[in-house]
């Protein structure tokens, strides 16, 4: 009978880490879904090509600062309410206004430095507006526990974190251009998009489609290229569309193509909507993870 409490945590905790990476795992497919649809490439394809281990990679990166921010700022509150005394709400209240005013001058400067649109702006701010109200509400009014504040506060910020990377994968992609020499046919070049064990897909961003009853929007092809007909494959760093645009010259000099023909299928790949998303000089230090960053 004594042992059955010490069960019932180690359950609680294994379905917890099951359900943080979890979590994880779809910021990074959210992340992923979203860059490739802001370059007019079949999302859905992309996200279904990469291993789940990659996902977790790619949202681990962005949630993992996110989180550690988080332990900080909750020990803080919790050193402040053994000064002040249990009754006090004053740390939590704090600790929450600190935690608003952060979210905001990120979101602020971050989408601005992505040329974001208003609706980048709005939306990101009426969710984080809404989880503040339910840390009010769940964690403060009523002064519960304190593990009651610091779990309604770790979700409300994951999910506020995760929406925040998702805008801005939209709203500034950050990509690498890749080369692929194959065994058999010409070379390829164009934006990584995804790999597995089987396959390689590269992403050729098109000109925007003005036809289009949602307004101006990119459109893009997927080239499959199978893993046992690469014979070399080049990739750039991280950086603008644009510039990941400027560089396939070179790769495909470098993996042995000629002629600006081959550089891709598309008609303008240099179009004004695609100068308008990789205009902004700091897009490429971001540092917004996606599925457009490498193998």
């Amino acid at each position: 009978m004594g042992e059955r409490p010490g069960i019932g945590t180690a359950v609680l905790g294994v379905a917890t880490s099951v359900g943080v990476l979890a979590f994880v795992t779809l910021v990074g497919g959210a992340i992923s879904y979203a860059q490739a649809a802001a370059l007019g490439l079949p999302a859905d394809q992309v996200v279904a090509a990469m291993p789940q281990s990659t996902l977790l990679v790619l949202g681990a990166r962005f949630m993992i600062p996110v989180l550690l921010i988080i332990l900080v700022l909750l020990a803080a509150v919790g050193l402040g309410e053994d000064y002040a005394g249990e009754s006090s709400n004053w740390a939590r209240w704090t600790g929450t206004a600190v935690l608003g005013c952060v979210g905001i001058v990120f979101l602020l400067v971050d989408v601005a430095r992505a040329d974001g649109s208003d609706v980048a702006y709005a939306a990101p701010l009426a969710i984080w507006a809404i989880l503040l109200a339910l840390i009010y509400f769940v964690g403060i009014r009523d002064h519960p526990k304190f593990s009651t504040y610091a779990a309604v506060t770790a979700t409300a910020t994951a999910v506020f974190a995760a929406a925040f990377a998702v805008v801005l994968a939209s709203s500034a992609p950050a990509v690498r251009a890749v080369g692929i020499d194959r065994k058999e046919g010409q070379p390829v070049t164009g934006l990584y998009a995804a790999s597995n064990s089987d396959e390689v897909l590269v992403g050729q961003a098109c000109q925007s489609r003005t036809a289009s009853r949602r307004g101006s929007k990119l459109s893009g092809v997927l080239v499959r290229v199978p893993r046992d007909d690469i014979s070399d494959v080049v990739l750039t760093t991280n950086g603008s569309v644009k510039d990941a645009l400027a560089r396939q010259p070179a790769l495909l000099e470098q993996v042995g193509g000629g002629g600006a023909a081959a550089l891709t299928r598309c008609t303008d790949p240099l179009s004004d909507e695609l100068e308008r998303i990789g205009q902004a000089p700091e897009t490429r230090h971001q540092g917004v993870p996606g599925v457009l960053q490498g193998p």
